[in-house]
C-alpha cells in the first residue's frame, strides 16, 4: 500500500495541474454504457475510450497507470470510458484489489457514473437477443425476432445479473458516484438530453 500511496500522491498533483475531468462508467453489459458514453462524447467535451477491459485486449500489469496515461494523452479533452466489474482481470492480476483500483481512480480525479438496469428480465432478454443475432450495438431499430430460451439458463442469467449488481454496490460503498438508470435515462430517446445534463451537472461541466 505504501507504493500505491506514493503513486496516488504523485498522480493527484498531475491531475490538479491538468484540470481535466475524468469519468468512469461502471456498468454491466446491456445497460447502455456504450450509448451513454457516445452521448457524452457528442457534447464535444470528452474523448471516449470505450470499454477498456475487453477480454480481447491484453492484460494490463499496471491498470491504474494504464488509465492515468490514457487520460494524459487526451490532448485538451476530458476523459471517459466504461468498465464491467466481471471483466476486470487486469486488476485482479495486479497488486490492487478492485476496490483499491476504484479508490486509486478517485484519488486521481476520476468521477464514477454507476449505470444500472432495474428490470432484470428485460435485461437478460437483451443479452439473449444480442448473442442470438450477434448485434450488440446499433443506431437503428432492430426487427422483431423469435427466440427459443432455455428456462434454466434464463433463470441462471437473472441470478448472475443480481450477483454482479451486488458486487458493484459493495465496491461502491464509501465511494462517491452518481447513478443513472437505463429505464429512466436511456431507454427512451426523449430522455437522452436529461441524462447528459445529469452527468454534466455532476462532473461540473455546463
Amino acid at each position: 500500500m505504501k507504493k500505491l500511496f506514493s503513486l496516488l500522491t504523485r498522480r493527484k498533483e498531475e491531475t490538479t495541474a491538468l484540470n481535466q475531468k475524468r469519468v468512469l462508467i461502471l456498468a454491466s453489459g446491456r445497460t447502455g454504457s456504450t450509448l451513454l458514453e457516445d452521448l457524452l462524447q457528442s457534447t464535444g467535451y470528452f474523448k471516449a475510450h470505450g470499454e477498456l477491459f475487453r477480454p480481447s485486449q491484453p492484460i494490463q500489469k499496471n491498470p491504474l497507470h494504464y488509465f492515468i496515461d490514457l487520460a494524459k494523452q487526451c490532448d485538451k479533452k476530458h476523459f471517459i470510458s466504461h468498465v464491467k466489474v466481471y471483466q476486470m482481470e487486469s486488476v485482479v492480476q495486479s497488486e490492487l484489489s478492485k476496490k483499491e483500483f476504484l479508490l486509486g481512480l478517485i484519488e486521481n480525479g476520476w468521477q464514477i457514473v454507476y449505470l444500472t438496469r432495474t428490470n432484470k428480465v428485460r435485461h437478460n432478454l437483451s443479452s439473449f437477443r444480442a448473442q442470438e443475432t450477434n448485434v450488440f450495438h446499433t443506431n437503428i431499430a432492430l426487427e422483431q425476432v423469435s427466440l427459443e430460451v432455455d428456462c434454466y439458463k434464463f433463470t441462471h442469467g437473472i441470478h448472475q445479473l443480481l450477483r454482479w449488481e451486488q458486487e458493484e454496490r459493495e465496491l461502491l460503498q464509501d465511494i462517491p458516484f452518481i447513478e443513472i438508470q437505463y429505464e429512466r435515462h436511456l431507454e427512451n430517446g426523449l430522455s437522452h438530453q436529461s441524462a447528459v445534463k445529469t452527468v454534466l451537472d455532476y462532473v461540473g461541466l455546463p
